[in-house]
């Protein structure tokens, strides 16, 4: 494999610096003219792990190590320990291990001199915590860092760890936080995983075109976002925005472009996102009175058990319920609500079991709606408000009028109210 590029680059300007900018989108490439033949070949390897194929990250590593030092390219040395201190800390190396020592003594670590050294086992220890998707150790971790220092990436963090557990409106803040501090930072890794932030804060509230316009940012811009990955998370996110805007055929487009790279990335994850999304633009066919064969194949799923397990559950419970099998639906929600991977699986196990009750007749269904609508009142996700209004109306309930004049006007809409009548409605019950 070859290792050396040419790049032109302003007199003075590294590559490693050249790349950078290039990639922010702040070096336009016709006002420069200088060539450099050798650049350090680490640049070269970065960019395939940006860029290329995800399978040739190792290849152009092991490449970019030999010439180097064939070389002797002393100033690729940073570069290379960057990348080495990455996998070490991803990998449960001995990086890892020490971040999680000196996590786990805050008082040590906040007083760790040089500050950049600390400032990195800040980070990485919120990065180790997100991996883990330990969602309520990503809260307090981070919520602790944002009191200590305030940087843009602990807001990053943050929002993670106050979406899943169902703090929606707090969860948006940090999101945008994140994003005005990111965009001027230099990740455009971290900047790009705000913006997805923004939009699935954006789903929870109710705000599909904003929604659509995170999405847009992420999968179609170029500069900074143009990171294969991150576009295939901006398509995934349009895909779930156009199922709520009830256009499933424009939705699986965007699924099957997700799709593509998170399956050349052999990432199960990712994979497992976009089934669930597929399955839920089926139940919006269903929706709409058309035919649908949603797959009902759970093993990819509870092969990942945790969120992955709970939402294709959720939305495979949506479809029994317009399929009228109230059986096999309470079956999945009961699975969910005995463990939920998160507040936000909780949430809507309960939204579905209170669904399920009033069909049965159940008088009680009434106040489990009340206590989920007044819960979406106090967390900000006001979708899940939409969703137990239009349960207490459907019951007949008195309590229905005021709740639904306290939602967001926009969300007061003719649009919302018509889900809950003919057909079953459609829930929506996903942890996105």
């Amino acid at each position: 494999m070859a290792v050396g590029c040419h790049a032109d680059v302003v007199p003075g300007i590294t590559p490693d610096v050249f790349a950078r900018e290039m990639l922010q989108g702040e070096r336009p490439p016709l006002d420069v003219r200088l060539s450099i033949t050798s650049p350090p070949a680490i640049v070269h390897a970065r960019l395939v792990e940006r860029f290329g194929d995800w399978r040739a990250d190792e290849r152009a590593l092991r490449a970019a190590r030999r010439a180097d030092a064939l070389h002797l390219r002393a100033r690729s040395l940073p570069a290379h320990t960057r990348w080495a201190m990455g996998r070490s800390l991803y990998g449960d190396g001995l990086l890892a291990r020490v971040v999680e020592w000196f996590a786990g003594r805050r008082e040590i670590l906040d007083g760790l001199r040089p500050t950049a050294a600390r400032d990195y086992l800040i980070t990485g220890a919120s990065a180790l915590r997100l991996q883990q998707r330990d969602w309520d150790r990503v809260r307090e971790f981070a919520g602790w860092a944002v009191q200590r220092r305030g940087a843009p990436a602990d807001y990053y963090y943050l929002a993670y760890g106050l979406r899943y557990s169902m703090r929606v409106e707090q969860a948006r803040r940090a999101a945008d936080a994140a994003e005005r501090g990111l965009s001027a930072s230099g990740d455009p890794e971290r900047h790009a995983g705000a913006v997805l932030e923004q939009g699935c804060a954006a789903i929870y509230q109710g705000r599909f075109g904003d929604a659509r316009r995170y999405a847009f940012e992420l999968a179609q811009r170029t500069g900074r976002y143009a990171i294969p990955r991150w576009r295939a998370w901006g398509f995934w996110l349009d895909g779930i925005a156009l199922c709520y805007e009830r256009d499933p055929d424009a939705a699986d487009e965007a699924f099957d472009r997700a799709m593509r790279r998170f399956e050349q990335e052999g990432r199960p994850g990712p994979v497992a996102d976009v089934l669930t999304g597929r399955v839920l633009a089926d139940r919006v066919r269903l929706a709409l009175g058309r035919r649908a064969s949603p797959s009902t194949n759970l093993s990819d799923a509870e092969e990942l058990g945790g969120r992955y397990l709970d939402d294709r559950a959720l939305v495979l419970a949506d479809v029994h319920l317009a399929s009228r099998q109230a059986d096999e639906a309470e079956r999945l929600l009961r699975r969910v609500a005995a463990s939920p991977s998160c507040p936000v699986a909780g949430a809507w196990a309960s939204l579905g079991l209170a669904e399920v009750a009033r069909l049965d007749g159940d008088q009680r269904a009434a106040d489990r709606f009340a206590e989920l609508a007044q819960f979406a009142s106090e967390s900000g996700a006001h979708w899940l408000g939409v969703q137990a209004a239009i349960g207490l109306g459907l019951s007949e309930d008195p309590r229905a009028a005021a709740i639904w004049a306290a939602l967001p006007a926009e969300l007061r809409s003719d649009t919302a109210v018509a889900t809950g009548l003919g057909r079953p409605r459609v829930l929506w019950m996903m942890t996105t």
